[in-house]
């Protein structure tokens, strides 16, 4: 089972419109190359993923609910989904829906790397706050230290007459 044969039955079953297609009718009619084609697991896949509805035929009519080699038809997710592709990918939901994964764990990839930055940036500047306090607390005690000097060299000066 591959995307592009997930794609296919997807087309095919857009193109059918709301209307209920029997397995038998996609089986020849959209797979028709390939009869040894697994259809009734693609059925499977895309009524998993919410995207085929699907039911059998009685005497009494449809009886809606899954069941194999039944009948099937896109559920409005699925059409929204087949309306909903890439432009370069019209025609692809599955391709689309991959690109979209990738895109998001991608994004999920920037978001992480742009929070450890983010941290380390400010790790990085609490440390060099702290280093600047430091130099600047030793700074003001050299300062305070010569202007003690300052003010006893003053006062030896006052004190003693120049000759």
């Amino acid at each position: 089972m591959t995307l592009d044969e997930l794609d296919t039955l997807f087309s095919f079953l857009y193109r059918k419109g709301p209307a209920y297609t029997k397995y038998e009718d996609i089986k020849r009619d959209c797979f028709s190359d390939d009869p040894a084609k697994d259809v009734e697991g693609l059925t499977i896949k895309m009524h998993k993923d919410g995207f085929l509805d699907s039911g059998a035929v009685t005497n009494h009519g449809v009886i809606i609910g899954y069941s194999q080699q039944g009948i099937y038809k896109l559920s409005f997710a699925g059409r929204m989904e087949y309306e909903n592709t890439f432009k370069d990918l019209s025609g692809k939901p599955y391709h689309s829906i991959r690109r979209r994964e990738k895109r998001k764990e991608a994004w999920n990839v920037v978001k992480i790397v742009a929070a450890v930055l983010n941290a380390t940036l400010i790790i990085a500047i609490g440390v060099y706050s702290i280093v600047a306090a430091s130099k600047t607390s030793d700074e003001e005690n050299k300062i305070k230290q010569l202007t003690i000097e300052r003010d006893s060299l003053k006062s030896l000066i006052n004190k003693k007459p120049i000759h």
